[in-house]
């Protein structure tokens, strides 16, 4: 018996040694630090960075400050190895914002229509997605030199992110042939972080932008931020004024609608040179004085009118002179109305409405009794009730007009009780058809 329970004793002890050994031989050692290969040894004295591990692995793990500004710098051992750089700062911008490297995915959605948006610049807003919360921080902090090395960098990353509180880059290992070249990439993050939170009033970055951007739609999306966000003050209308001068004839008319007289003055001596200006320009012109009720500019816009290079901007110019609604443009408007085309009728006949008097409602009816097209005879109902209802009872009494079989449209006065409003009867126009148009309207 007790020669049996040593030999279980010996075999139970043997079971156990070997069960250690093997459980010794499959537990995972401590990882091992090893020496920084020398790529990221000269990176690391090149960085002033005094924190570096590398594994058996191959692994390499740095951290330290570059410029002032916390920085990682690890290799992920991938199928295509990568390096990721993360860099923390704080940015006092309101809200949340990412700008990041397009992706194909990005330039599809943006393909069909779902656009991001933009600081203006375009070969920029090409190579960069922007999400925002706050469109005018945005504008303020993507100045032309931050926005030319953004655009840099990104040339280098397999893909790029800023957001309010870090910068992340994936840069392939082989983009990095020298540590130099890390180095230097590694230190444009940092710039970028420190340009990005540099502390400036937001007003001051606008100003800033729009008087020294190299692009002109950047000038302008600064210019309407600044506009939209702060009152007018001394500081601003110098601005203004000084944006006058502006080598971009865009910059000028977004900047003068916001001067009064004196800036429809400058868009108006704009508009007498047009061969100087874009179609956009003179579009966004022509918009801008009829907002503002410019009506000392009705003479340049029936000028502009009769422009034959123009013709493309012939209902945006009568859309202005009905805007401005001053009784200077009838006589033009009732002459261009005889021979007036399908695609210039029913402007015509809307600026009569806020312009024409008394002498402008037989041409009217008469063009609504040679219309079969709905919309000209409502236009045309639209505008005589207009100048009824702004000549109010200043007339003998409310000019009606009656379509008898015998007499089809004569005019007739009503009583001075007799509130309607003018209409067009249905009868008496068989056949006919649209002034200066050979198509039936």
């Amino acid at each position: 018996m007790d020669g049996f329970a040593a030999f279980m004793v010996f075999w139970v002890v043997l079971f156990i040694i070997i069960g250690l050994f093997h459980n010794k031989r499959k537990k995972p050692g401590k990882k091992v630090n090893r020496p920084l290969p020398p790529f990221y040894r000269d990176v690391c004295e090149a960085l002033g960075i005094v924190k570096g591990s590398s594994s058996s692995a191959g692994s390499v793990y740095l951290t330290g400050s570059v410029q002032g500004k916390k920085i990682s710098i690890k290799n992920e051992e991938m199928e295509v190895p990568l390096i990721q750089i993360f860099l923390q700062h704080g940015i006092g911008a309101r809200g949340l914002f990412r700008i990041a490297k397009e992706s194909p995915l990005s330039k599809l959605k943006r393909a069909v229509g779902k656009n991001d948006f933009t600081v203006g610049d375009r070969r920029f807003d090409d190579v960069m997605l922007i999400t925002a919360t706050n469109n005018s921080d945005i504008l303020a902090l993507m100045n032309d030199d931050v926005r030319e090395k953004i655009e840099k960098a990104a040339g280098y990353c397999s893909s790029l992110e800023i957001s309010n509180s870090w910068i992340k880059a994936l840069v392939y290992s082989s983009t990095f042939h020298s540590p130099d070249l890390m180095v230097w990439f590694v230190n444009e993050l940092a710039v970028i972080s420190n340009i990005l939170t540099k502390p400036a009033p937001l007003k001051k970055k606008l100003i800033t932008n729009i008087q020294s951007d190299n692009e002109p739609e950047v000038r302008i999306n600064n210019l309407r931020a600044l506009m939209s966000g702060f009152r007018m003050d001394n500081e601003i209308k110098t601005m203004l004024e000084k944006a006058l001068l502006d080598i971009d004839f865009s910059v000028q008319i977004e900047a003068a609608q916001h001067l009064g007289k004196a800036g429809m003055k400058h868009i108006a001596a704009l508009l007498k040179d047009t061969v100087r200006l874009n179609k956009d320009d003179v579009l966004k012109a022509v918009e801008i004085i009829g907002k503002e009720k410019y009506a000392a500019a009705i003479p340049l816009l029936i000028e502009l009118y009769n422009n034959k290079n123009l013709k493309f901007c012939r209902p945006e110019i009568l859309e202005a002179v009905k805007n401005i609604g001053d009784s200077a443009a009838a006589g033009f408007l009732l002459k261009e109305l005889e021979t007036a085309g399908s695609d210039v009728l029913i402007p015509f006949i809307e600026a009569l409405g806020t312009c024409g008097g008394v002498d402008a409602v037989e041409p009217l009816y008469r063009s609504g009794k040679n219309s079969f097209n709905p919309a000209v005879r409502n236009a045309v109902q639209n505008s005589i009730g207009k100048i009824q209802a702004r000549l109010g009872n200043v007339e003998s009494g409310w000019l009606t007009l009656s379509a008898p079989d015998a007499a089809d449209g004569a005019l007739s006065f009503a009583d001075d009780t007799e509130k309607d409003a003018l209409s067009i009867s249905d009868t008496g126009h068989a056949g006919a058809k649209e002034k200066g148009d050979d198509t039936t309207q």
